[in-house]
């Protein structure tokens, strides 16, 4: 948890100076604004964690930094509550917390996903696509830093874990109907992802992997 807050508050303090430049150069100030959005939806139920985080001292820390910090926590509706699967009330999680995303970057707010499980991300990355002006995706990119490249399908893991394949998500390489369900369309294309820090890839996902970075479209 420590490190955690230390990555946010480091986080935080390059938005402030970020914000310092802009108002020397505009003459005014633009307060720093952060949401913490907690996604507490895994595979099979839910997860504590999320809270564990937003409640471990990351909102003070950011607030003795001057920023003004917005919670926000994704929720299923009470049409969703009965739907069965873990996986498709996970892809439903992910819509909306795709949408929160989108309305706090449309108010100005940095998000910052507490997230549950690591394949919340495409529902991130879903509402940063489609935080523009209108509701038509716009083009992002993504840095993936992580030891693991999560870039395994269905087809290629060894150990069946969702948790191995939100790159291949994201990417349309597979779960289209989660990936649709997060709202992510289109995909990411292969340039558009940048991976760091990867070492740990099974066998079948390196020969995945090998592919796009040959083609320039990641890099270890």
């Amino acid at each position: 948890m420590k490190n955690l807050v230390l990555i946010l508050t480091a986080a935080a303090t390059i938005a402030l100076s970020q914000t310092a430049a802009w108002q020397g150069t505009a003459g005014r100030v633009a307060p720093l604004r952060i949401a913490l959005v907690k996604q507490p939806f895994i595979p099979n139920g839910t997860s504590v964690g999320p809270t564990t985080m937003a409640s471990g001292g990351i909102q003070g820390e950011l607030s003795k930094l001057g920023a003004s910090v917005r919670v926000n926590e994704i929720s299923l509706t009470k049409e969703q509550e009965p739907e069965y699967g873990g996986w498709k009330r996970l892809g439903y999680a992910l819509a909306h917390l795709g949408r929160t995303v989108a309305a706090n970057e449309r108010e100005g707010y940095f998000n910052v996903g507490l997230l549950g499980t690591c394949p919340s991300m495409p529902g991130m990355v879903a509402g940063l696509q489609h935080s523009g002006p209108t509701n038509a995706p716009i083009r992002i990119g993504m840095l993936w830093l992580d030891a693991h490249p999560d870039f395994n399908t269905p087809e290629t893991t060894r150990s069946g874990w969702l948790g191995g394949m939100p790159v291949a998500v994201a990417t349309g390489r597979c779960l289209t109907g989660m990936r649709l369900d997060a709202n992510l369309n289109p995909p990411l294309a292969d340039e558009q992802v940048v991976m760091g820090g990867v070492r740990l890839t099974d066998p079948l996902e390196q020969e995945l992997l090998l592919p796009a970075m040959n083609s320039r479209s990641c890099s270890e």
